[in-house]
């Protein structure tokens, strides 16, 4: 097991040292600095022209359309560009649209809604910039197009007005598409939709300006579905790792799988137009649809398990039906086995498709390989489709890819035998969700080689595959642990041990529990 650590075991663990080591350059101005120092100012030129559109609806109460994106930050991104109309300029003809399925920009279903409409303003949010062939039909019917995205074009588009914070001379290159949208209006109100979205997207929390965007969000008021979301989960609203892992959840599972209806629904809880009861209806429904993806993410996931169990590289597997879950689950393969992943399925036209997540920046070396059809999204986190005919020159193609041992990042590493070392990095480690996200992330601990015993082991679950043991008071649980593992347990009264632990403290029935969860659980023996 190859690991990096941030700290080793002599030298003292604290944040500022951990922030240096993240590759913060000038830690005291990302804790310090104040939102008015560090909120980047876009070309005027270009916000000016934006507002200008904008403007020349309000007399004539002409049609504008917002075109919301299948993620959160498009729902959040869409949240602001209509509160930035309706509190900015006192706009009310808007009509927000969202796709019937998992797909981004301009595809067939919105394009089919705006050209049998009335001409007016499409305002697209987090998408667009490269949906040039649409963008000249809706010019040409006589629509004039906005377009506020954070995404690298892989063409010109002369159609529309576009604000992207990757083709303009701005220094934060890590703005969500919320942020961008936000930029228009420039209203502190809505910080706290683009602290969420910044989160959800992955944005590289290092950023002076996203730092200040975090902290300056934070001393709003929560919006009222997510304070119920955290209060639910008895988490805090200044804890980021609460909203990565209960609120962006819970919005992600009704885009994934709700209808456009339910999308509406939940847009207007978050842009303040439903009562209390109505709000507390969204939050029931958001947990049913986290509920069944779970469920349908795990059963996938469990489906994949011999394929992803492979030497390659780059696990590239066929998830076999067309889902809205083909992200999570490369995602939670990807974390299972510290290897990119691709995982796609049957499209139209001869093709594949599907969703890619990885540990390395992978999008750019796909995109320049000339095997896939298309390649879009973030470095890390993507969609693509290939011909049929090019499966097998891809697989050769990404295993040869030189790309090294998977590698661990940890903050350090520690001994099971030694408890104070174990309960200062437990506390160290919790204390990282208040900054929590993209690149400052690293809150694992390495469990160096120790003998434990299998008859301190209990076994849960239904599969039995859930394993559960206590050292001095500390909780050590694994989940999903192989057969071959479990086989090693029945027949050996002791194994040596080695894996990446994570903090986490549970409450049951108010008792609170310090747990170790351990992932990446190697057998020595």
């Amino acid at each position: 097991m190859k690991i990096n650590k941030l700290f080793e075991p002599t030298e003292n663990v604290n944040l500022k040292s951990y922030l240096k080591r993240c590759g913060i350059s000038d830690v005291s101005r990302w804790l310090n600095s104040s939102f008015e120092d560090e909120n980047e100012p876009y070309p005027i030129i270009k916000i000016d022209e934006a507002r200008r559109m904008i403007a020349t609806y309000i007399p004539e109460n002409k049609p504008i359309y917002i075109v919301a994106d299948e993620d959160v930050d498009g729902l959040l991104s869409a949240v602001v560009a209509y509160l930035t109309l309706k509190d900015l300029f006192h706009i009310s003809n808007i009509t927000i649209l969202f796709h019937e399925k998992k797909v981004h920009g301009l595809h067939d279903d919105i394009m089919q809604k705006l050209t049998n409409s009335p001409a007016g303003l499409v305002w697209i949010v987090d998408a667009g910039t490269s949906d040039k062939e649409q963008c000249k039909i809706l010019y040409n019917l006589g629509f004039q197009i906005l377009i506020t995205d954070h995404h690298v074009p892989d063409t010109e588009n002369p159609y529309a007005h576009i604000i992207n914070c990757m083709t303009m001379p701005v220094t934060n290159k890590e703005l969500s598409g919320c942020g961008v949208t936000w930029k228009i209006g420039n209203s502190s109100s809505l910080l706290p939709y683009v602290a969420i979205s910044l989160i959800s997207d992955s944005m590289d929390m290092r950023t002076y300006e996203n730092s200040a965007i975090m902290r300056e969000a934070l001393t709003h008021k929560p919006i009222p579905l997510v304070k119920i979301i955290l209060d639910a989960n008895s988490c805090e609203y200044t804890n980021r790792k609460s909203l990565a892992f209960t609120v962006i959840p819970a919005f992600n599972a009704v885009i994934r799988q709700g209808s456009i209806e339910d999308k509406l629904k939940l847009f207007k809880c978050l842009a303040g137009e439903l009562s209390s009861e109505e709000t507390n209806s969204v939050y029931i429904m958001c947990m049913d649809f986290l509920h069944q993806q779970k469920e349908k993410t795990n059963e996938l996931v469990e489906s994949l398990d011999m394929e992803t169990n492979t030497p390659d590289k780059i696990i590239i597997a066929d998830i076999k039906e067309n889902t809205a879950y083909t992200g999570l689950v490369a995602n939670q393969i990807m974390s299972k086995t510290n290897k990119p992943t691709l995982l796609y399925h049957d499209s139209e036209n001869n093709k594949y498709q599907g969703s890619a997540r990885s540990n390395i920046s992978l999008l750019p070396i796909l995109a320049n390989c000339k095997l896939f059809d298309k390649v879009q999204g973030h470095d890390n986190s993507f969609g693509f489709t290939f011909g049929k005919d090019k499966l097998n020159d891809i697989k050769i193609f990404c295993n040869n890819l030189d790309i090294p041992e998977p590698c661990y990042t940890v903050i350090a590493s520690v001994n099971n035998a030694d408890n104070k070392a174990i309960n200062n990095l437990f506390d160290f480690s919790k204390s990282l969700d208040y900054i929590y996200g993209m690149c400052l992330n690293v809150d694992s601990i390495y469990l160096e080689p120790c003998l434990i015993y299998t008859s301190n082991i209990a076994r849960l679950g239904i599969n039995g595959d859930t394993l559960k043991w206590s050292i001095k008071g500390i909780t050590y649980i694994t989940f999903h642990v192989k057969k071959y593992l479990l086989s090693y347990l029945d027949k050996h009264t002791s194994c040596k041990i080695e894996g990446i632990i994570t903090p986490k403290i549970t409450v049951f029935k108010g008792r609170t529990e310090k747990q170790m969860i351990l992932s990446h659980l190697h057998i020595l023996n």
